[in-house]
């Protein structure tokens, strides 16, 4: 009669596995399906203790968390090292992520916060270390404590002005984050914020920050830029850059400063200190083209801006990538805007791209963002004799597929015919000065 029982009793926990697991708590319904936990209701989600969340038993099967619109709250520790979570939908009725919310949730790769979020809790991401990418909307205002804490795949965040306070050791141990800019209306930097960021290589400090806490950027390896605004140095103590080789890094200072912070402690320590022309403008050239892709570089105005870095973005990756050397590369038929951004100042300047099968055209004037319709260009390329026929008065150049440039010439309105001599029976590609390239077999 045992064995009986407990064979029934097993068949029944097999059934109630196949079928899911739900429950109420509050106002707040959760369902387990398939892997997926989807919490729904209204208002606050309670908080928890680590291990008492009433999904608890079920954590090691759930992959996917879906919390359905007007829940409000992610609760304390709701989801507390819940290692197999890889995706998580958040509603824009979320304002607040609780306290270690996603604490070790080791599994998720990014994160989409909608702009309803004000706060985001102590420890809500510690540990998740594999969270690759995550945007923090305009709507926050409060990243706690440790809040990201050994994201150790996090390499950029962007932390718009919104945000007034950054807690304590908040990115601290993300040892792959490499850049930061700090919201223009924080004042106080806590301690800790970015101990052991061994890959930090740029500081930007608005002059909003009137205090920096000891250990800030401590062990930041690394480091090689901080740029400061203030017209006068504050004060710090030397913890702040405790173990970062300011002997190796460059301080850019607002011009006419650089006295004044040779003469300050802790700020005199840097290797080199600079005054930093502010970039004018920024503009996009092409320099190689490559078969379906094409190097494109950008020009600080002025040349002697200090720093001249930018970053590449597209507006489409699935149209078109640009990597971080601006390099970019067709990904199938539509039309993308390629942007450099100055990392200070903020200047932009976009390329429009059309990818189509075996051709990109592209239009190489900054300021203008109108593409050709290359319906109008014909072009041919037979026996060492280019035919171009479109409708504008522009500049035809010919490269060899390394980017050499082999030949030039102006041309009138219409169709046009020039001979280009030493070309051998290879592809080159052809453009021109209205926004279109072609590659071409010399037949």
């Amino acid at each position: 009669m045992k064995k009986k029982l407990l064979l029934l009793c097993v068949v029944l926990m097999c059934s109630l596995s196949s079928y899911g697991q739900s429950g109420q708590i509050g106002n707040i319904s959760w369902n387990i399906t398939d892997s997926v936990l989807t919490i729904s209701g209204t208002g606050d989600m309670p908080n928890f203790n680590i291990n008492q969340q009433p999904w608890y038993s079920y954590r090691y099967n759930i992959m996917r968390v879906v919390i359905e619109n007007s829940v409000t709250n992610i609760g304390n520790y709701a989801f507390y090292n819940y290692l197999n979570i890889s995706s998580i939908e958040l509603p824009h009725s979320v304002t607040n992520i609780g306290d270690g919310a996603f604490y070790g949730c080791s599994g998720i790769i990014d994160i989409e916060m909608p702009n309803s979020i004000i706060n985001i809790g102590r420890g809500a991401f510690h540990s998740c270390s594999k969270l690759a990418n995550i945007t923090i909307p305009n709507s926050v205002t409060n990243i706690e404590d440790i809040a990201f804490v050994g994201c150790t795949s996090l390499t950029s965040v962007e932390i718009p002005d919104s945000v007034i306070h950054i807690g304590a050791g908040a990115f601290g141990s993300c040892s792959n984050l490499k850049r930061i800019k700090l919201p223009n209306n924080i004042t106080n930097i806590e301690i800790n914020t970015f101990y052991y960021c061994t890959s930090l290589i740029k500081i930007e400090i608005p002059s909003s920050v009137t205090s920096i806490g000891d250990g800030t950027f401590t062990n930041t390896t690394n480091l090689k830029y901080v740029d400061v605004y203030w017209n006068e140095p504050i004060s710090i103590n030397s913890p702040v850059f405790q173990n970062s080789n300011l002997s190796n890094a460059i301080l850019i200072v607002p011009t006419g400063t650089k006295a004044l912070y040779e003469a300050a402690p802790v700020w005199q320590d840097f290797g080199t200190i600079i005054e930093r022309p502010i970039p004018e403008s920024v503009s996009i050239y092409a320099s190689l083209l490559v078969g379906s892709s094409l190097l494109l570089e950008a020009e600080i105005i002025p040349s002697n801006t200090i720093y001249q870095d930018v970053t590449w973005s597209s507006s489409d990756v699935a149209v078109a990538t640009v990597d971080a050397t601006g390099q970019v590369t067709g990904v199938s038929p539509g039309i993308a805007t390629i942007t450099a951004t100055t990392d200070i100042g903020g200047k932009t300047a976009s390329f429009k791209v059309k990818v189509k099968e075996g051709v990109i055209g592209i239009r190489s004037d900054a300021t203008a963002n109108s593409l050709i319709d290359e319906s109008n260009v014909n072009v041919s390329l037979i026996d060492r004799t280019l035919t171009v026929n479109t409708p504008d008065k522009e500049t035809i150049k010919v490269y060899s597929m390394i980017g050499t440039l082999i030949y030039s010439a102006q041309k009138q309105e219409g169709k046009q015919t020039y001979f280009v001599p030493n070309l051998s029976k290879e592809i080159y590609i052809v453009t021109g000065s209205s926004g279109w390239n072609a590659k071409l077999l010399n037949k």
